[in-house]
This record gives C-alpha cells, structure tokens and sequence, in this order.
C-alpha cells in the first residue's frame, strides 16, 4: 500500500473575500475549488501570524502557549521580547508524526527558528534570516544549502515590508513566492516524507502594503495585490506538477485581511483618563518605554500593533505596581465599559475588548489583562506618546506611515479533495492532520 502524503501550504493572511474576488484570474487555485473543497477557517484571537501558525500547529490556544503577538511582555517586567521558537514549549504536530516514525518536510513556518530536532527537515521561518533571529535549518548542514536548492537566493520573508519601497517589496515577495516553492520541490523530490508543510509570507506583505482601501472585483485585479496572486497561481500550478499524484494537497491561511481605517492612541487615551503618568509628554511621537513612566502613579498601560494589549500595574505583580490585585476586576470593567463605549469616526464600527481570563482555557506567560480591537479591527492600535493629543488618527494613512491593511478573524481552506469533516478553526489543523496520518 502506498504510503500517505500530504502537502499543506500555507499563505499568510490570503482572505476568502479576495479569493472569491480574483479566482476567475486564478485557474489552479479555482481549479483545486471546484474539484475539492473550500471554506472560511476561524483563526485564534488574537488574529495575527504569531501566535496563529503555532495554534495551527500545536492545537493550542495562544493563552495555552503563552504567546500573544510578534512581542511578549517580560513576567514581573515592563520589558518586552521577541518570541521565537525557544518560547513555543507545546509539543508540535510534526513531533507527534515523529515519534509515530513518520518524517516531515517543514518550511518557513513562522516561531520555528531557531530550528530545533525533528524526523526530516526544518528550516526556520519569519524572522529567519534577520538579526533578530539568524536563518537556522535541521540539520544545521542544510543551511549551506538553501540557496542551491531554491535555486537562487532563498528568501524566508520579505524585508522591505510595507509601505515606502514598494518595489522592492513586490520583487521580495515574489522571490519569497518563488524560493520556497523551489525549495519544497527539491527536498520532497529527492527525500523521503509524509508530511510536507510549507508558510509563504508574501501574501500578507503585500497586502498590508497595497490592499486597496475600498476593493471590487476591479480595483483589485488591477492593483499589485492581484498581480501579486496572479504570479502565485502560476508558482503553484508549477510546484504542484512536481508533488507525487497521490499526494492531498491542503491550502491554508492563519488569518483575513480587510483594509486599514487609521489608528487609536491607547497610552494617549489612557494619560487622558488619567491611568497612565509620564514623566513628560515628549515633543514629537514616540514608543511608550518603561523609563518615560511614573509607575508608582499609573495603573494602566498599553501595548500595540494590529490589536491594544491593556496591562494593569499591579502590586505585587509588577516592578513597581500602584494598584492592589483586589481592585483590579472594577478596574478591568470601568476600562471595558469606556473603551466600548468610545466612539470612532468609522459609522457601525465600535471597539471590541477580550479578557484573556475568559476566552482562554488557561493564561500562561504574561498574558495582557485586556485585549482592545479598535473598531473591530478596522484601525490599528498605537501605543505611541508625544507630538499632537488625537486620540483617532486616519491622515496617516495617506502619508504613508500606516499599513494599508489589518487583520481579519477569518483565513480560509482549500482541499484538493472532498472533505468528509470540514475544519471550523485553525484549532482544527493538528486534529485534521493526526486523523489523516492515523
């Protein structure tokens, strides 16, 4: 009997919505549509490319892994870190198929670098190849070998990410595209596998750089993130000429996109309500660091990026906590009834606000007291301090010092064949991929 394969791509942040929109543009991919399946894919909250491929891959929820966004919050610190793979403590699927005897091919896959044992072959994705985390590979030997194999300059991520060098972006991406296709096809050619997974960037780069703020049928076709797919679509019908026939073929996205409003001050809002207390309010923006803080003066805090992290400086918990544990639950409600009850510029959209401590089955880490999605997602959040005191801010989107799109809660799957259990949730990955194998 023929041994079980399966070839899982993932494209980071591709929306069902673009999908639907371009697939007519797209013959392999529309292809794979009709003969198989297709579906909307919840992603975790927070919906964000950390924690949401290591949800995928463990099972776990980010509370679980400890791992809420691209930066941790140090315990009992105001610092922050990097979390890379050393932070990811939950057994992955690939480990499991490992000690079943079965072997993996597994690229790119953001928060495996730096590259750790495995039964087959890792080489380590986002933020592999750049300072913060070197390009990393198992066998570390393999590493000398990448761009050989892809056939050129092997490319993990793109670095001119978002708006400014277009250009460049756009070359990156399709090198990125092109590299890790390359590089799929060499390794599982010329090895033996069951499991081949591999995470290209490209998409949600290109998105948050030229996703069109209002997009039809047309806008979209005609703007770069069209001819980013359109180029993808051909890479794809190329790779997957070269995967054995038998093989089942999954496409994955951890998350959607939708287009970028502008931006909520939350460490502004916070000064404002009086919960935070600087030192002094610097002349032009910049970030929130733990020096420019009055701590025995501030309760509350901020973090930001796709979504706001809320963090209460509590005593006991933190270097220098102004409030008792015992008040923080009326404080979490009083921020959670003002926060909701804000209003945007954007009509219908208001701001959304998660407890940790309820939607996760458990909190490990530093988890934030509150998560804030400002405008349901439509605006980003800030955490910077100084210059002009605007709470809401969409002028920036125009100057460029924006990204063009955020994050959205649902990604998508496409099958290359009919699935008699269709996944809800990225949760449903490792079950899917341990039931396939079983």
């Amino acid at each position: 009997m023929a041994k079980k394969q399966l070839v899982i791509i993932g494209l980071d942040g591709f929306d069902p919505l673009i999908l639907k929109l371009l697939k007519n543009e797209l013959p392999t991919l529309k292809k794979l549509m009709d003969k198989g399946d297709f579906g909307e894919l919840l992603s975790c909250d927070p919906p964000i490319t950390v924690p949401a491929w290591t949800v995928m891959s463990t099972g776990k929820s980010p509370g679980e892994l400890g791992i809420y966004g691209f930066t941790n919050k140090k315990a009992g610190a105001y610092e922050t870190f990097l979390p890379d793979s050393r932070a990811v403590l939950a057994p992955r699927v690939w480990d499991y198929l490992g000690a079943g005897g079965l072997y993996s091919i597994i690229i790119g896959m953001p928060q495996t670098a730096p590259a750790g044992p495995i039964n087959g072959f890792l080489i380590g994705g986002q933020l592999a190849g750049s300072k913060a985390v070197p390009l990393s590979t198992w066998p570390k030997g393999l590493a000398k070998e990448l761009n050989k194999l892809a056939g050129g300059q092997y490319l993990p991520d793109t670095f001119a990410h978002r708006r400014g060098a277009h250009e460049v972006l756009f070359k990156e991406a399709r090198q990125n595209t092109a590299s890790v296709f390359t590089l799929a096809a060499k390794l599982s050619a010329t090895h033996f596998w069951h499991l081949l997974w591999l995470v290209i960037m490209a998409p949600d780069r290109i998105q948050h750089a030229a996703l069109p703020a209002t997009y039809t049928k047309e806008t979209l076709a005609k703007s770069p993130v069209g001819a980013y797919y359109r180029y993808l679509d051909k890479k794809l019908t190329e790779f997957m000429a070269k995967l054995p026939e038998s093989a089942q073929i999954l496409i994955l996205s951890d998350h959607g996109t939708r287009p970028c409003l502008g931006s909520f001050s939350l460490n502004r809002y916070l000064c404002q309500e009086g919960l935070l207390k600087l030192k002094y309010w610097p002349e032009k923006p910049q970030p929130l660091t733990p020096d420019l803080v009055d701590w025995p003066e501030s309760k509350v805090y901020g973090q930001g990026g796709y979504y706001g992290r809320l963090y209460l400086n509590i005593r006991g918990r933190e270097e220098a906590g102004a409030i008792e544990p015992d008040a923080g639950s009326k404080l979490l409600l009083e921020l959670i009834d003002k926060l909701k009850n804000i209003k945007t510029p954007w009509p219908g959209l208001k701001n959304r606000l998660l407890l940790p401590a309820e939607i996760y089955p458990k909190c490990q880490g530093a988890s934030p007291d509150l998560m804030l999605y400002a405008a349901d997602l439509g605006a980003r959040v800030s955490a910077l301090i100084g210059g002009q005191d605007i709470l809401w801010n969409d002028a920036e989107i125009a100057a460029g010092e924006l990204d063009a799109a955020n994050h959205s809660p649902y990604g998508l799957y496409i099958s290359s064949l009919k699935l008699a259990e269709k996944p809800a949730s990225i949760y449903d990955i490792t079950p899917f991929i341990m039931d396939f194998f079983s």
